[in-house]
């Protein structure tokens, strides 16, 4: 078998070790996006059921300035962003 030899900066590289460590990198690349993709749903996720809870309970507590649905789920939306950024820090 022959194999062609690559220079690099760091020295003398053949070509199956080369593909296999692009190949690596490749794959820890999708690895990385994959769980932030995750991480990113798992946020969305809990601030919609914060949201929702806040809500909830701003719908029971029957606030004459909140009785308006969407003035309510924005005041939940920005509450339950504030409760999210408090737990990540």
């Amino acid at each position: 078998m022959i194999e062609l030899m690559v220079f690099t900066i760091v020295g003398v590289v053949s070509v199956p070790l080369l593909l296999l460590t692009f190949r690596e990198h490749r794959l820890l690349k999708q690895q990385r996006l994959l769980m932030e993709q995750a991480r990113q749903e798992q946020y969305a996720r809990k601030k919609l059921e914060l949201d929702t809870a806040i809500a909830d309970w701003l719908r029971l507590l029957e606030l004459p300035q909140l009785t308006e649905q969407s003035r309510r789920q924005e005041v939940a939306s920005q509450l339950g962003t504030v409760l999210i950024e408090k737990l990540l820090i």
